[in-house]
Order: C-alpha cells, then sequence, then structure tokens
C-alpha cells in the first residue's frame, strides 16, 4: 500500500481555528528576495477549493508572503495542499489540519521551566518535528489527522488501511489499471466498516483484486495518553533545547580505564535515542508493530 497524505508536513493547524500560511521567496542565493508577490490557491484532501484571504507581504523588504484561511473555511479535519506561484513556477506545501493539539505551549512550559522564555515560532517547529517524528515511526496518531491510502489490489472482504484508530471513511474510488478513478456511491460507502486496527471490512460487494482502491479517511485517538503526552512534550524540549554533551556524536560506546564498557542509545529513523521517549511510543505502538 501507499500512503498519499505527507509525514513530514509544513505545518500543523487546528479545525476551527483560522490558519495563516507563509511562503518565503529566494533569489538565485538562497536569500529574502523581494519585487513579486506570489498568487496562492489552496484545495483540501477531497480536491475541493478552499477559500484563502489575499496575500501580503510580513514586514517590509522581508520576502515572506503570508495569506490567511479565515476559521469558516477551516472546519474539518483534512490535509490542505497549498500552491503558491510565483513568475510561473508551483511551490507546493502541505498544512495537516488536525482535530485537537497533542499538547499546547502553556502545556509544555509547565511541563519544563527550561523552555519558558522560548520564542512562539520556535515552538510551532519543535511540535511539528516531534509530531512528524512520531507518525514516521508509528502507525497510530495521538490527536484526530487526515490520512488517504492506496491499497493494492484488495481481494475478498478485507483490507488493511495504514493507521489505526480509523475512525470515519470519507471517501474511496477504484483505480483501474490505467488510472481512471470510480468513486463509491453512497450505498457502496455505507456497506463499509472500519475496525479500530485499520481493518476496512466490505459487507456488500467482493473485492475481485483487480483494482487498486484509494480510500480518504480521518485516523487517531481523541486525546494522547497521559504517557504519551508526556513522552511528546519530553522530546519537543529536547528538540527545543537542542541539547548536547562532549562526546562526539557518532559514538555508540566508551570504555573506563577499569575496563567497563558503556554503550549509548543513538537516534534512528524508528527510535529517537531518547530510552523514556522510546518506550512510551512503543508502548502506543504496540506489541505487533516493530519499533526501535
Amino acid at each position: 500500500m501507499d500512503v498519499l497524505t505527507a509525514v513530514e508536513v509544513d505545518q500543523y493547524a487546528l479545525a476551527g481555528v483560522a490558519v495563516d500560511v507563509q511562503f518565503q521567496t529566494v533569489d538565485a542565493n538562497g536569500e529574502p528576495a523581494t519585487g513579486t508577490t506570489p498568487t496562492v490557491a489552496v484545495v483540501d484532501g477531497l480536491g475541493e477549493a478552499v477559500t484563502v484571504g489575499a496575500v501580503s507581504e510580513v514586514g517590509s523588504g522581508t520576502g515572506l508572503y503570508q495569506a490567511t484561511i479565515a476559521a469558516g473555511d477551516n472546519t474539518t479535519v483534512t490535509e490542505l495542499t497549498v500552491t503558491w506561484a510565483v513568475s510561473g513556477v508551483n511551490h507546493v506545501r502541505r498544512v495537516s489540519v488536525l482535530g485537537r493539539w497533542p499538547f499546547t505551549f502553556a502545556d509544555l512550559r509547565a511541563f519544563d521551566k527550561s523552555v519558558e522564555n522560548k520564542a512562539g515560532d520556535a515552538f510551532l517547529t519543535a511540535r511539528r518535528e516531534t509530531m512528524s517524528e512520531l507518525m514516521g515511526m508509528c502507525p497510530k496518531s495521538p490527536v484526530p489527522m487526515f490520512g488517504i491510502a492506496r491499497l493494492w489490489q484488495p481481494s475478498g472482504y478485507e483490507a488493511t488501511l495504514p493507521h489505526r484508530h480509523v475512525t470515519t471513511i470519507h471517501a474511496v474510488a477504484e483505480i483501474d489499471p490505467d488510472g481512471t478513478e470510480t468513486a463509491y456511491s453512497a450505498s457502496e460507502l455505507a456497506d463499509l466498516a472500519v475496525s479500530e486496527h485499520g481493518t476496512l471490512f466490505n459487507r456488500g460487494a467482493y473485492w475481485s483484486g483487480y483494482h487498486d482502491l484509494k480510500v480518504t479517511y480521518t485516523h487517531g485517538a481523541e486525546l494522547p495518553p497521559q504517557y504519551l503526552k508526556r513522552a511528546m512534550m519530553l522530546r519537543c524540549v529536547w528538540h527545543l533545547n537542542q541539547q548536547s554533551s562532549n562526546l562526539m556524536e557518532r559514538v555508540t560506546s566508551w570504555s573506563t580505564g577499569e575496563g567497563g564498557t558503556y554503550r549509548y542509545d543513538n537516534a534512528t529513523a524508528t527510535k529517537t535515542g531518547m530510552p523514556n521517549v522510546d518506550g512510551a511510543y512503543k508502548r502506543w505502538a504496540g506489541p505487533n508493530y516493530g519499533f526501535g
């Protein structure tokens, strides 16, 4: 199967709240550029156009441009595709609109006093890194979020989605070998059921194995359990403070003069290298999911 929604998104936003989307124009050397105001267009995860306000420069001569999606136009959990056009060239940004935040800046300040004086932008970046990191390691979101998956030629009455805690199936389309998509009708969608573990059941027709399926859905817990929230905040503090030590980054072990050897747990694509965080993430992922 293929997950068609982005794991490394450019921005997280909250449903029901106005969201500012931004784009930095640069010159050939990567420095901020001014003089050409970009245009912007936004579509949601179902391909529907989203109303967005006028583009304006943030400050004077910064080359940073911004447009606002009003709260009334940002009401559902979805993934926004934001396309900025500059001098005929399109630049795409992804915004994941969540149902809740896994934790707030106030939560983090109360959790660790070392971040009290950190800027809001730094917190947003660190929280995005923490959320994207977890979702890259684990198939379960701690909060409601949007997903699209392409299932390869399912056959029978069951198919498996790549995420757990699937709560709503929004749309399904059969994809022919030539790429033609045929959307399910309301009655065909009504024949589908989904388990908490992401198994999709067809109580009507039998999947022949001839077509791929494109499934659009919402998944994730309503709120993260406290142990997971603490682990995410611990990791977010690390991202904010970028804690370091006197050891070289590539060190995996060291030995004392007395002959003892100590090994270090380093970060990989499937673990953070922080035992308390990785233990909580593994518990959240469940015993049947490889981790670390």
